[in-house]
């Protein structure tokens, strides 16, 4: 015979009630005095509210914001690339020397998959690009050089696009804003190695640089080498910075990533250079000089993060002299 509701309140509850009261008294002896009360309100809630108070302690805490570093950094690189692209647009660069077609690439196209895939290989390698960037967005620290790791990170990352827009559509505007990005990455290069060996920023020279930088692409239309002359300075540059800050504060460990690069990019201007000669190899007519070359830019941009990032901040500045 089922007792009734009137016998269960007065006599103590039936099963469900009296192992709500087991619990509670075995939370009581076992918690923490702040933590037993929230335990007990918790034992005591229905069975249907239960799991949700449970989740709700034990959530994880919200993402950390981006920090102002990153954002100037993205800002000031997407404001970069849209006047690039409004540039070329325009039309003020249709005189630049670039080579497009499917029959400047050893790689040959695949006529039953998609026009961003023609050239599977060619196309896919930019993942590398993304992922690079990706790999190097600065998770901790503060100041200059996190914004110029963000900046480095945020190219990489823009520069994923950039070039399989060109190996996809082989336009000639594709092909000069393809052209005229990647000098930025030098620039900006060279830009953290002189605030590296000076010891503190300076984003005034920093912008002098870039905007030289991007004035430079203005050979282009002039000469059909005015490109290959801008990129040689770029690098020439690149490459006296990078030993000056080397010989300020670096290491072994930095000498080794500094020569990983030079070596990366000799093999990105070689492979590049010889696509079409080694395309004449079975070995290299779908994995193709320009795919290893791609390899060898991405590898760059690696060595180039381990480089930067690896230099000695500067010694703390002297304090005031003593009484």
């Amino acid at each position: 015979m089922r007792p009734s509701c009137a016998s269960v309140v007065q006599g103590g509850g039936g099963p469900c009630e009296r192992r709500r009261a087991k619990h509670r008294s075995a939370v009581q002896n076992i918690l923490p005095c702040e933590h037993r009360r929230s335990a007990v309100q918790t034992i005591a809630l229905p069975c249907e509210h239960r799991r949700s108070a449970v989740h709700r302690g034990t959530s994880r805490p919200a993402a950390a914001a981006m920090a102002p570093e990153d954002r100037a950094a993205f800002l000031h690189v997407a404001a970069g690339l849209a006047l690039c692209v409004a540039a070329v647009a325009s039309g003020a660069l249709d005189g630049a020397a670039v080579e497009v077609g499917y029959d400047r690439y050893a790689e040959p196209p695949v006529a039953w998959l998609p026009g961003p895939l023609a050239m599977p290989c060619n196309a896919l390698v930019n993942l590398g690009y993304a992922a690079a960037g990706w790999r190097w967005l600065p998770r901790a620290g503060a100041g200059p050089r996190r914004y110029l790791q963000a900046v480095f990170a945020a190219m990489a990352l823009a520069y994923c696009p950039v070039q399989w827009v060109r190996v996809w559509t082989q336009r000639p505007r594709a092909a000069a804003l393809d052209q005229w990005v990647t000098l930025p990455f030098f620039a900006w290069a060279t830009a953290w190695c002189d605030a590296a060996a000076a010891g503190c920023w300076r984003p005034r020279r920093a912008l002098l640089l870039v905007a030289a930088s991007l004035a430079s692409y203005g050979l282009a239309p002039l000469h059909r080498r005015g490109f290959e002359a801008a990129l040689a300075g770029h690098a020439a540059a690149t490459a006296a910075a990078a030993l000056r800050a080397q010989r300020r504060r670096g290491d072994a460990a930095t000498a080794r990533a500094a020569a990983g690069a030079a070596a990366a990019f000799a093999g990105f201007a070689g492979l590049k250079a010889a696509d079409l000669a080694l395309g004449r190899w079975p070995l290299f007519r779908r994995f193709s000089g320009h795919f290893w070359s791609k390899v060898c830019d991405v590898l760059q941009i690696h060595a180039a993060f381990l480089f930067l990032t690896g230099l000695r901040p500067p010694p703390p500045a002297a304090g005031p002299p003593r009484q």
